[in-house]
């Protein structure tokens, strides 16, 4: 299978700007960001996620660490961890399972 930018769901909020790429495997997602604020502290109940930076920098929080990003940085996030990233980067995120947005919690 082939995924294409053109043909994702546009998504975002004040701060970030993202592609979803692969909405319905149930396996896995895969989605790209581009951030020029911050996301928001956010808890997921369902997916584990690994956020790849291919450009630019920042910071994420995972649980009660904080971590400095640059291009070539891969973070990951495990279910049910609080955390939150700021910053000026661009990034690939992948969801195992796939994403389900009824199942985050915001926590601010």
């Amino acid at each position: 299978m082939k995924f294409s930018m053109k043909d994702g769901h546009k998504f975002g909020w004040k701060g970030i700007d993202g592609i979803g790429l692969t909405h319905d495997i149930k396996n896995g997602h895969v989605s790209y960001v581009k951030v020029s604020g911050r996301h928001g502290k956010i808890k997921t109940m369902h997916e584990d996620r690994f956020y790849y930076v291919i450009d630019g920098k920042g910071k994420f929080w995972v649980g009660d660490e904080m971590y400095e990003v640059i291009k070539g940085d891969v973070i990951f996030v495990p279910k049910k961890t609080p955390y939150d990233f700021e910053g000026k980067m661009e990034a690939v995120m992948f969801f195992t399972p796939c994403f389900d947005p009824t199942k985050e919690v915001k926590l601010e």
